[in-house]
């Protein structure tokens, strides 16, 4: 059994990142097939599915817009099993028995190894990354044709699965754009701002045209869907499957735009300004009178924009809401025992091996004469001579104290080491 790597190279391999970003990000499908059925066992194994379940099916989501757990397939069948069993999971099994897929949504929260997998291909992408699992049985309702508003990564843990992929009829459609104040982002905007007019879903022949490719996904199999290409799936009569989808949700041009506007509107009160009264009413002489505002609007914007400020805010915004992979008993701290990494780091010397803890993003920051390296937990500040040193340990996953590249001694150079151990950044690896 390989060794439990979760970064993008196993997903990928053997295609290498830079071919995939190359000549596959967000622009054409790519499958990886493998003769290792144990290649994902590490991750989640079908034996793991109770417990998954167990867990999803006690959370209350009353609350949420998105349930934790669906049954999909005949719905008047699922309704009908759901209304004589008084006990979610005993409804969930045997719905499945009679050929509803389990669907797990933010799968990542109730599984360990999946939501670390997600934090690490956040620190990959700068995007949020978000696990569906799908257990379907032998024979089990085909999905309805469809295309996604974010990218997938399929990858397949038991069984097999069908899959059958079409071109896009929305090339990288949106999934959010900012809303006006009384709009519903989710309903109102669906098919707004010159948006496709038909939903994503129930695709017809005619719509989605000649078949792109076919595959039949096999255990250890890893398939790449950009979004807005249209798919469905389905599992065979003498087999069932177990597949995560791993959604990366993208941030766009569009997103750091917006971020910048908001920016440039605060600091210049032209843009702070209602639209003229009545402007709804509508009339020749008050178009011509908005688009010539809107103009000016448009090359002020163009001026002041800062867009080194904007990508700040927006990675800093991405920064904060990621969640470090731990038990929450301790906010930030992604693995391991603090208390004991403690008392490891006073053992430390400038060869023994450091690891940044699993699933933690930081990056640096300035302000002023101050560097900080940042992270969801905390920020790290420190004088501005540190930036040459805070960068390294925000560029390398493993590092001894030794080969951090600053002009300090031996013994400054240990007494960062624990300071970043003690903060939550380090963590002594056993070699």
């Amino acid at each position: 059994m390989p060794a439990p790597s979760t970064d993008l190279d196993f997903l990928l391999a053997p295609t290498s990142t830079d071919e995939f970003f190359a000549r596959h990000w967000e622009t054409t499908p790519l499958v990886v097939a493998r003769a290792d059925e144990q290649r994902f066992a590490a991750l989640l194994a079908p034996q793991d599915l109770d417990d998954i379940i167990a867990n999803a099916c006690s959370r209350q989501n009353d609350a949420s817009e998105v349930p934790s757990l669906e049954l999909l397939g005949d719905a008047a069948l699922v309704r009908e099993i759901e209304s004589r069993h008084a006990h979610r999971v005993a409804a969930v099994y045997d719905a499945y028995r009679q050929g509803a897929t389990i669907r797990i949504n933010a799968a990542q929260q109730f599984w360990k190894p999946l939501r670390l997998l997600c934090r690490q291909l956040e620190q990959v992408f700068s995007f949020p990354v978000r696990a569906n699992l799908y257990a379907s049985p032998a024979g089990a309702h085909r999905s309805r044709r469809h295309y996604d508003k974010h990218d997938v990564l399929v990858l397949q843990l038991a069984g097999r699965k069908n899959w059958r992929i079409y071109n896009p009829i929305v090339p990288l459609p949106l999934a959010h754009m900012p809303a006006l104040p009384f709009e519903e982002r989710g309903r109102e905007l669906k098919h707004h701002r010159g948006g496709p007019k038909k939903g994503r879903a129930r695709i017809g022949d005619e719509e989605s045209g000649p078949t792109l490719l076919e595959h039949t996904a096999r255990a250890g199999d890893t398939l790449y869907l950009p979004r807005g290409f249209v798919h469905e799936a389905w599992t065979t009569d003498e087999e069932a499957s177990l597949h995560v989808t791993l959604g990366i949700h993208v941030l766009t041009w569009m997103h750091l735009l917006a971020v910048a506007l908001g920016q440039t509107a605060n600091r210049d009160e032209r843009f702070r300004r209602a639209l003229p009264a009545g402007f709804a009413n509508e009339t020749a002489n008050g178009a011509d009178a908005l688009k010539a505002h809107l103009d000016e609007l448009l090359q002020a914007f163009s001026e002041q924009a800062d867009a080194a400020r904007a990508l700040e805010e927006t990675a800093w915004s991405f920064l904060v809401s990621t969640q470090a992979v731990g038990d929450g008993s301790l906010a930030g701290v992604a693995d391991g025992s603090p208390a004991a990494d403690t008392d490891a780091a006073r053992d430390i010397n400038p060869q023994t091996l450091l690891r940044r803890r699993r699933g933690l993003i930081c990056r640096l920051v300035f302000d002023g004469d101050n560097v900080g390296l940042a992270s969801p937990h905390r920020t790290l500040w420190m004088p501005k001579n540190f930036a040459e040193a805070l960068r390294f340990v925000a560029h390398n996953a493993e590092l001894r104290p030794a080969r951090i590249p600053a002009h300090m001694s031996d013994k400054s150079k240990l007494a960062l080491a624990r300071r970043l151990i003690a903060d939550g950044f380090l963590t002594v690896e056993n070699e």
